[in-house]
């Protein structure tokens, strides 16, 4: 039967040359196609793998929009500490410059009241002296409280009125 099949349909050489010829096209389109699935399978996960990443990313941008609006917060509050601050400053500045003017005021009635006592303790020694009573308790009295006035540290006065001690 096989026989009879061949005999009736003569099988030429360009036939089979055609065959093989399709027989390679298949084949390298087979290869081509292989070819191009691995590649597509690559580009599958470099689609995930950057899904992933934007999926990242967006969380970063969600946590990194909450901190933001928590640093405007607390810039906001800082800026109100800041006025509050320059406010409290302003009316420190006019304590301090009525505080100064009071101060050297104070100063200089010190230093009159100073001027006063020395000179009143001069006219006495002198006077003690003309009366000739070198040693007399009063003269050594007013000898020594002259002294100690000429030695005494002065005290300074601070920002807020109170006294400061001296600085040794």
């Amino acid at each position: 039967m096989v026989k009879d099949l061949e005999e009736e349909v003569p099988i030429c050489n360009e036939d089979i040359e055609n065959f093989e010829d399709k027989q390679d096209a298949y084949s390298q389109l087979y290869e081509q196609l292989l070819k191009q699935q691995s590649i597509l399978l690559v580009l599958r996960d470099r689609v995930n793998t950057s899904e992933k990443d934007r999926k990242a990313l967006h969380v970063n941008l969600v946590k990194s929009n909450a901190h933001v609006c928590e640093v405007e917060e607390e810039k906001k509050s800082l800026q109100e500490k800041v006025s509050f601050l320059e406010r409290e400053c302003h009316g420190l500045v006019e304590s301090k410059k009525c505080l100064e003017s009071k101060l050297i005021k104070f100063d200089r009635d010190l230093h009159e009241s100073q001027l006063c006592v020395e000179n009143e303790d001069e006219a006495f020694y002198t006077d003690a002296r003309r009366q000739s009573l070198p040693e007399s308790p009063v003269n050594k009295c007013a000898e020594a409280s002259r002294k100690w006035r000429k030695k005494a540290i002065p005290l300074k006065v601070g920002f807020c009125g109170f006294q400061e001690s001296p600085q040794f």
